[in-house]
């Protein structure tokens, strides 16, 4: 067996509507474990304010300015620098965060600034070390991001079985987010199994108003991988958060103890 290492994945954060006691108890789990990377699988920001689902809502296009989300994500990038300075920070781009690049096709005369997201962040998110952080766009659906033996990419799909769904689409064993639901799934082709992983989301419960109490699967969460760095196999821990708290190898992590507000179950 090779040297292990960690990587802690986040899903969907959609700033600044974070679920804070959700990511609080992931603080707790960050500094006790020590990953090798933190990746972010996309929707890192929400940007509804931009979104053609308000093109036509004079409101919410002004309670949602850009810069509240820049300003969020930069104190989350901070914050998981200063919990864990050796880190590497990876920011796969999500369908909300590509809203910057479509919001600048349909208003050309902000290129440079808002598809700048480093400069962004560098000056409205006071973010110093945003240029340590790999950004990656993947081009379409054929591309992915990959760790060990695990391949990621946002996600393409919130159906019923979308876990199934990735699993059976993919040549690898992939992960996503997107779908803000929990689930896994094991397939094999021509006796090579592959698994499909959806990791959940850490979107507040204060911004789902506009399901208007509609139930749905989501669940809020995250997952832990530990992969052999020679080898590139892997253990994927699924891991919800309910009420600000999980559980794992027999230590509880509980965000409401660091006074995290807003939390989702």
């Amino acid at each position: 067996m090779g040297k292990l290492a960690g990587v802690i994945q986040w899903p969907d954060r959609h700033d600044p509507h974070v679920d804070r006691v959700a990511e609080q108890a992931i603080y707790q789990f960050a500094k006790q474990w020590e990953p090798e990377i933190h990746l972010h699988i996309g929707d890192n920001l929400d940007l509804s304010g931009i979104s053609r689902w308000s093109v036509s809502n004079i409101r919410e296009r002004y309670e949602e300015p850009i810069i509240e989300s820049i300003r969020s994500l930069g104190r989350h990038f901070n914050r998981l620098h200063a919990i864990n300075p050796k880190s590497k920070i990876v920011w796969i781009w999500g369908n909300h965060d590509e809203r910057l690049d479509q919001f600048v096709d349909q208003n050309p005369s902000w290129r440079g600034i808002c598809d700048d997201v480093r400069g962004m962040l560098r000056l409205y998110g006071a973010c110093p070390i945003i240029d340590k952080i790999q950004i990656v766009k993947l081009l379409d659906f054929e591309d992915d991001y990959s760790i060990g033996k695990m391949h990621y990419a946002h996600g393409f799909s919130s159906c019923k079985h979308v876990a199934a769904k990735h699993a059976e689409e993919y040549d690898e064993s992939i992960t996503v987010g997107h779908a803000h639901t929990i689930q896994m799934y094991t397939t094999t082709k021509r006796g090579k199994p592959r698994s499909g992983y959806v990791i959940g989301h850490l979107l507040s419960r204060d911004a789902r108003k506009y399901l208007k109490g509609r139930p749905t699967r989501w669940a809020t969460g995250f997952a832990f991988m530990e992969y052999d760095k020679d080898t590139g196999e892997y253990t994927q821990h699924l891991l919800p958060i309910v009420n600000g708290k999980f559980r794992f190898a027999g230590k509880e992590y509980d965000g409401n103890k660091t006074g995290g507000k807003n939390a989702a179950t």
